[in-house]
C-alpha cells in the first residue's frame, strides 16, 4: 500500500506541476497582455527570421517623393500639386497599360485645373480615389468620425472611392481593416481595389462558382458588374455580395467547397478564395509585411511624367497590366512627426501600406492566427509536458531536453510563419512557460 502511495505521488506532484505550467501560459496567452507581447516582441522575431520576401507581381507605387518635389519644381505639400500633373500622369499610366490607378492623396479641395484631371479620369476610367476619417469636432456617442470625399466633379469621373483608416499618431502598423464599422461596414480602399482587381480577372468563374448555389445572387452579380467602371459601381457589387455572405455564413463555406473541386487556373482560384476569406474574419487581418520600405516595386513620380509619350520599353513592362498606387514617400516631408508609420522593418509610408494590404489579398497571404480555443489547448499541451517531464528529470537533463524542445518548435513556427503565413504564439511557451518548467 505504502508502494502504491509513494508511485502515485510521484506521478501526481509532475502532472500537477505540468498542468499549472500549462494553464498559465494558456490563460495568459488569451489576455491583453499575453497578446500584447506577442504582437509586439513575437510577430517582429517571425518577421525578422523569415526576412524579406518577394511580393506579387500585381502591384506597383509611384512615390511622390522629395526628388519628384525638386525636379518637377513643385511644393512639397503634395495637395498643392497642379491638378493638371495628375492628370498627365493619369494619361500615361494608362498609356503605359495600368489597370487601375489608386491614389492614396485626398482630393477634397477644388483647383482651378481640375476640369482637366476629371477629363482624363473619364477617358481613362480606370481611377480609384481616397476618401478620410476626419474626427468631429464635437464628441458623438453615435460615431466620431465624418467620411470625407474627394470633391463631387473628380468623385463621378472615378471609378470607385475609399478610406484607408490608418492611426492619426506615428505608430507601427500591424493590421489592417476590410470593412470599416465608422462608415456603415462600407469596404475600405485596400478591398475596393482588390474586388475590382479580382472581378477584372475572375468574373467568369465567380458568376460560374454562384450560380451553383444561388442563381438568383449570381444574376444579380453579372448585371452590376456591367457597371463595374462606373462612379462606385463596384461598391454596390461588394454591399451585394457582403449581405450574401455575412448573413448566411453557410455559403461562404459551400462555394469555398466548390472551388476547391473546380478546375480552374490557380490565380484565379486563388483570388476567389481571398474573396470568400473576407468573411471569415472580424473587419481586420494581419499585415503580411513583405520587407523594409521600397519592397514593393517602386518608381518615382518624375520618371513617369518626364517619359510620358516616350517609347520605354522597360517602364512599360513595369506598369502593364499592374495596380498601381500612387501617395507620398516617406521622404517626403521628413520633418513631419505626424502620421509617420513603421512596420517591423522600417519606416513605411501610408501608400505603401495600402498597397502591402492589396498585394496580401491578392495572393492570400494575409497572416492568418491561431483561434483563441485551439492556442489555449496548444498553450496547455505545451506546457502540460514541459512541466511534467523537467519535473521527473536533473536539473542537465531538463536545461537539455528543453532546449532541444524550444528549438524545434521555434523552427517549426518560423518555417509555418515563411511557408503558410501561420503565426503561432512564440514568447509564451518559449520566453515565459520554458523557464517555469525548469523551474
Amino acid at each position: 500500500m505504502n508502494a502504491f502511495r509513494l508511485t502515485r505521488c510521484r506521478l501526481i506532484k509532475p502532472i500537477f506541476f505540468g498542468l499549472l505550467v500549462g494553464l498559465l501560459g494558456a490563460i495568459l496567452g488569451l489576455t491583453p497582455a499575453g497578446s500584447y507581447l506577442e504582437e509586439t516582441a513575437g510577430l517582429g522575431l517571425q518577421f525578422r527570421a523569415r526576412g524579406v520576401r518577394t511580393p506579387p507581381p500585381d502591384v506597383v507605387i509611384i512615390s511622390i517623393d522629395k526628388s519628384s518635389s525638386e525636379i518637377l519644381q513643385v511644393s512639397d505639400e503634395p495637395e498643392e500639386w497642379p491638378r493638371a500633373l495628375h492628370a498627365a500622369l493619369i494619361r500615361e499610366l494608362h498609356r503605359l497599360g495600368a489597370l487601375f490607378t489608386v491614389f492614396d492623396i485626398v482630393f477634397d479641395r477644388q483647383h482651378s485645373d481640375e476640369a482637366i484631371t476629371v477629363q482624363a479620369m473619364r477617358e481613362t476610367a480606370n481611377v480609384v480615389l481616397a476618401d478620410y476619417l476626419k474626427q468631429r469636432s464635437i464628441n458623438s456617442t453615435v460615431n466620431p468620425f465624418i467620411l470625407v470625399s474627394p470633391a463631387p466633379a473628380l468623385l463621378e469621373a472615378a471609378v470607385a472611392s475609399s478610406d484607408f483608416p490608418l492611426p492619426k499618431h506615428s505608430a507601427t502598423v500591424r493590421q489592417f481593416w476590410t470593412f470599416n464599422d465608422y462608415t456603415g461596414g462600407r469596404a475600405t480602399l485596400p478591398v475596393t481595389v482588390f474586388y475590382l482587381y479580382a472581378l477584372q480577372r475572375a468574373h467568369q468563374e465567380l458568376i460560374q462558382l454562384l450560380a451553383a448555389h444561388d442563381p438568383d445572387l449570381a444574376d444579380s452579380i453579372k448585371a452590376l458588374n456591367a457597371n463595374l467602371r462606373n462612379s462606385n459601381g463596384v461598391h454596390e457589387i461588394i454591399d451585394r455580395l457582403t449581405d450574401a455572405f455575412k448573413y448566411r455564413p453557410e455559403l461562404v463555406e459551400r462555394l469555398s467547397a466548390s472551388l476547391a473541386a473546380e478546375n480552374f487556373a490557380p490565380a484565379k482560384s486563388r483570388l476567389l478564395a481571398a474573396l470568400l476569406g473576407l468573411y471569415a474574419f472580424d473587419n481586420s487581418l494581419y499585415l503580411n509585411h513583405y520587407g523594409p520600405a521600397r519592397t514593393l516595386p517602386t518608381i518615382s513620380y518624375h520618371e513617369i511624367i518626364r517619359a510620358a509619350g516616350s517609347d520605354n520599353r522597360a517602364l512599360a513592362d513595369k506598369i502593364k497590366g499592374k495596380v498601381v498606387f500612387v501617395g507620398c514617400s516617406e521622404d517626403l516631408q521628413p520633418e513631419k512627426t505626424e502620421g509617420v508609420f513603421y512596420s517591423v522593418f522600417s519606416q513605411v509610408s501610408a501608400v505603401e501600406l495600402a498597397a502591402t494590404a492589396f498585394a496580401n489579398l491578392v495572393e492570400n497571404g494575409a497572416l492568418r492566427f491561431v483561434q483563441p480555443i485551439n492556442q489555449f489547448v496548444g498553450l496547455l499541451a505545451w506546457g502540460c509536458l514541459a512541466g511534467a517531464i523537467c519535473y521527473r528529470l536533473s536539473a542537465r537533463k531538463a536545461l537539455v531536453i528543453i532546449t532541444l524542445a524550444c528549438s524545434t518548435y521555434l523552427i517549426a513556427s518560423s518555417f509555418l510563419f515563411a511557408e503558410e503565413n501561420l503565426w503561432l504564439p512564440v514568447i509564451v511557451p518559449l520566453v515565459i512557460q520554458a523557464p517555469l518548467a525548469l523551474g
